[in-house]
């Protein structure tokens, strides 16, 4: 879910979405386009709850995951 041109179909470009949050790894595809879904459908809060789980002061951690921000490419990582 991250590249400087964002395409604008993407849903990152159309919501102008450049900060991570929060991230789940899956070994398949299929299942982590299954976990986005059932995500989408949450109210905002339980989202909120979500990322708190693993981030609870809310950081942005893109300058953990990649050397520098906003990264050249989407496979620039640490």
């Amino acid at each position: 879910m991250l590249q400087t041109a964002v395409h604008v179909a993407s849903s990152t470009g159309k919501y102008n979405a450049f900060y991570i949050l929060y991230y789940e790894s899956h070994q398949y595809v299929g299942n982590a386009i299954a976990r986005e879904k059932e995500i989408k459908g949450w109210r905002r809060e339980k989202k909120i709850e979500l990322i708190k789980t693993i981030n609870p002061c809310l950081n942005f951690w893109n300058d953990e995951l990649f050397d520098e921000w906003p990264p050249r490419d989407t496979f620039h990582r640490k």
